[in-house]
């Protein structure tokens, strides 16, 4: 993988599982992550764990209309 320094990664579903693993690679190669899900406190739990550079955003689903 290249040197990411001074690049921006978005990526869904990144609170756990295999868009976690992705976050932290790319935090490895220099990269500042961002990423999406559905669950606020997942998010914040794993932003705590890759550090600085990553940055959450919780996405908002509104329920289906009944």
């Amino acid at each position: 993988m290249e040197n990411f320094e001074k690049k921006v990664v978005l990526i869904t579903g990144g609170g756990t599982g295999i868009g976690k693993a992705t976050a932290s690679a790319f935090i490895a190669k220099g990269a500042t992550v961002v990423i999406t899900g559905r669950r606020q406190a997942v998010l914040e739990q794993t932003t705590r764990e890759l550090g600085a550079q990553s940055y959450a955003c919780l996405l908002y689903t509104s329920p289906s209309p009944r």
